[in-house]
């Protein structure tokens, strides 16, 4: 299941296919190209970029995955993370990256 953080970054290149991304990766359709960071899987790290193929592993597909940004690109996505931590930092004078976007 996937659950999309209120503070969703959406990247320059993935603003104007954002719905349409977001809606086939519900219903477990491929979007090649696309990129999401997601809540870390191993608490020593900050995020996960992953490639959206990933969630239509079965594995994956029984997870709960809480993204917090959707890019074009790895590129994009890198940038993003970069963009991410800046603001994370800015708002709380630390990296805490699991409080910043799961609370309102």
């Amino acid at each position: 299941m996937i659950v999309w953080s209120e503070k969703l970054y959406i990247g320059e290149h993935a603003e104007r296919k954002c719905r349409r991304v977001q809606k086939k990766l519900e219903t477990g359709k491929a979007v090649p190209g696309f990129f999401l960071i997601t809540k870390p899987s191993n608490e020593s790290n900050l995020f996960d970029i992953l490639p959206a193929e990933a969630l239509l592993f079965p594995y994956m597909k029984r997870q709960q995955i809480m993204v917090y940004g959707l890019a074009k690109g790895k590129e994009e996505a890198e940038s993003m993370v970069v963009s991410m931590l800046e603001d994370v930092y800015r708002e709380t004078g630390g990296l805490c990256c699991k409080e910043y976007f799961e609370t309102e």
